[in-house]
């Protein structure tokens, strides 16, 4: 699994990111967000992260 550009949420408290974790296929990528401890991470789908956070 490749987890890659991560983007802090403006509250520190969690982070988003794309990741190939659910896809066989190479550039599929989803966005998850999960507590900046790593726990509680849930898939967003190919929708993208809000702006506020710089997305």
């Amino acid at each position: 699994d490749l987890d890659e550009f991560p983007v802090w949420s403006p509250n520190g408290k969690q982070i988003a990111f794309a990741s190939d974790r659910y896809s066989d296929r190479v550039g599929d990528d989803e966005i998850f967000v999960m507590n900046a401890d790593g726990s509680d991470v849930v898939a967003l789908g190919q929708q993208g992260i809000p702006s506020s956070w710089g997305g």
